[in-house]
């Protein structure tokens, strides 16, 4: 019996979200697994106390908000509200990371995890919704598989090298630098704007 391969050319949308989301969590992870450290050591009054604080705000702001996006996406027509969510999370979490580089004290830790929290239930939905509808109906475990597999791979070289460019210039610096990769990542999807299926909008109202 002849085998067909288990992915054949990959859709655009597909092309597109891989390569956003190898560059994204590059950049992340160039940072994150660093940043308790930056948190107590350069932050004025932040101890392990606050960092679990900061922590709290983040997963609250994001367990609050992300059903509420979700529903929006949901209840508007076509795919263009999604790209828009997504670049626009994308876009403001690599500003808040340039701004943060400028934090002095546990009052900008706080608002740093509140917006990180927020602008992740922006982005995330969105970018869920469209890596599925993009995806051709035979392949889909095939290109999760794919798309995890370029998330950790991605995640591990961004680790793997941050620690030691944080030793050669600084956090602050690094932190200005993943606010730059995160933003240049938002404007990969920028194509996507143009390919939504509908331009259609639409409001669900439920009363």
């Amino acid at each position: 019996m002849r085998l067909r391969p288990a992915v054949s050319v990959l859709p655009f949308g597909i092309q597109i979200l891989l390569l956003s989301h190898s560059l994204f969590w590059m950049a992340a992870n160039l940072l994150i697994p660093f940043l308790s450290i930056f948190f107590v050591d350069e932050l004025k009054g932040v101890t392990i106390t606050e960092v679990g604080i900061s922590s709290l705000i983040f997963f609250l702001a994001f367990g609050l908000l992300v059903p509420v996006m979700g529903f929006l996406s949901d209840h508007i027509e076509g795919l263009k509200d999604e790209v828009f969510f997504l670049i626009f999370g994308y876009f403001a979490r690599g500003v808040l990371f340039i701004c943060f580089a400028f934090a002095t004290n546990v009052w900008h830790l706080y608002m740093f995890q509140f917006f990180l929290g927020v602008f992740r239930a922006i982005a995330g939905p969105a970018d869920r919704v469209l890596y599925a509808k993009y995806l051709p109906g035979k392949q889909s475990a095939t290109l999760w598989g794919v798309d995890e597999a370029l998330i950790n791979i991605s995640a591990a070289f961004g680790a793997g090298v941050g620690g030691y460019f944080i030793a050669l210039y600084g956090f602050r610096m690094m932190l200005v630098l993943t606010g730059v990769l995160t933003i240049a990542a938002a404007f990969i999807n920028l194509p996507l704007l143009e390919r939504a299926r509908s331009k259609r909008r639409h409001w669900f109202l439920p009363f």
